[in-house]
């Protein structure tokens, strides 16, 4: 007999302890049926430093550095500057976030201070969007998330709070074109707890009652799909725009998890938070689920199918990684918290997904000199096995030929 496809909500359990099935992390060529690397063009308007945010499409490559935005070609090449620093109205002091509209054929950035900004592919400014500026939309948090969801935008608030409030803390919302509210979405664990999060405000830095859930690699694109959840969650949720709400798209039914306070410390100050398995991160694609799950012992990323129900396991290395500041408060964190493939397609090094296009076309690797010290030796890239012959020599030319300073942008397309 032929047993029926699952459908969802599809449930993922996982156990208290968990073993090993395959020997190695889960390989690219699983997920993406090619990979293109981009050498972003260096001239004297376009000198990357560090990269923030990037957004990829069919056309375009944006890149938002320090506090100054780019847009380069598919290809790499450098086309132009998006505004520019400044006090005026058509300028910004300090970019928050930067999206893509190619429809609309506009770039769109999010300032701290100075309101959304619209400019064109052309990079010339064309309007400021009143009522704006991050304290409009976002009330009293800190962190803040924006997304184009079509013809509308969802934005995600980030704790802590920064200013105090007598309603419940929303954590996502869903805007027009103008950014005025339709909808807001609260995460049912912060529900009841506005008095506790307006007492952080006045708390020391780095005390153990200072919340965080800010973890932004909690969405996904996949098949123009807008999935998310909300952090500590144990649902993936989808956004379904016909009665403009969330459903259950996955149900992680974890056998232990922490407490809210171990989970929501900044700094994990009980260190006790480290002995469950974390999600920190997951990937939807045709026939996968893979969801990133952090241990103190040892690290797994799980492999849910999605036609049968079988997770499999892959372990990797991980440690926590502790940092002292001067007033003696330790902060720690994993090493690694963000999804990775072993790229058997062109080889080299892990592909680490550093950013997903919100078409849910591409999955991103951004690359510097020094990533490519670390893991790549060509002699060994020489010798590798791949499923892309054509793929490897394309990024050993590509490898043979760089300099210092500059960056790769690694894009796998998914199947």
């Amino acid at each position: 007999n032929t047993v029926a496809e699952l459908t969802p909500p599809y449930n993922v359990e996982i156990p208290a302890s968990i073993s090993a099935t395959v020997d190695s992390v889960f390989p690219l060529s699983e997920v993406a049926s090619d990979v293109e690397f981009v050498q972003l063009e260096v001239t004297d308007e376009s000198l990357l430093r560090d990269i923030f945010g990037i957004k990829v499409s069919d056309s375009h490559i944006l890149i938002h550095d320090i506090n100054q935005v780019y847009l380069f070609a598919r290809d790499g090449k450098f086309l132009t500057k998006v505004g520019s620093q400044g006090q005026g109205p058509s300028e910004y002091l300090h970019v928050d976030k930067i999206m893509l509209d190619e429809k609309r054929r506009e770039i769109i950035v999010s300032t701290t201070t100075m309101g959304i900004k619209v400019y064109g592919l052309d990079g010339k400014y064309k309007k400021t969007i009143p009522n704006t500026k991050l304290e409009d939309l976002f009330g009293g948090c800190l962190q803040a998330f924006i997304y184009q969801q079509n013809n509308n935008f969802l934005l995600r608030a980030g704790l802590p709070l920064i200013a105090p409030t007598n309603e419940d803390v929303w954590t996502w919302a869903l805007v027009d074109n103008n950014f005025q509210y339709i909808k807001k979405f609260y995460n049912p664990e912060l529900k009841g707890r506005t008095k506790e999060l307006n007492e952080q405000i006045t708390a020391k830095w780095g005390e153990d009652r200072w919340y965080e859930h800010n973890n932004e690699t909690l969405t996904d694109f996949y098949n123009n799909n807008f999935t998310m959840s909300y952090y500590a969650g144990d649902t993936i949720f989808r956004f379904d725009e016909t009665t403009q709400d969330f459903t259950p798209e996955y149900i992680l039914s974890f056998a232990e998890k922490p407490t809210f306070e171990m989970s929501h410390q900044w700094g994990k100050t009980d260190t006790r938070f480290f002995d469950y398995y974390f999600p920190y991160d997951y990937v939807i694609t045709k026939d996968y689920f893979y969801l990133f799950l952090g241990h103190k012992d040892k690290s797994y990323i799980a492999r849910f199918n999605k036609k049968n129900g079988k997770i499999d396991y892959a372990p990797f290395e991980n440690e926590i990684i502790a940092h002292r500041f001067q007033n003696g408060f330790t902060h720690r964190r994993m090493d690694i918290s963000q999804m990775f493939f072993r790229n058997d397609i062109s080889g080299g090094c892990p592909f680490y997904v550093d950013s997903k296009s919100e078409d849910g076309k591409y999955l991103i690797d951004m690359m510097n000199s020094e990533d490519i010290e670390k893991y790549i030796n060509m002699d060994e890239l020489k010798n590798e096995t791949v499923t892309n012959e054509a793929s490897k020599q394309r990024w050993m030319d590509l490898l043979n030929r760089l300099s210092d300073d500059e960056q790769i942008i690694a894009i796998a397309t998914l199947k």
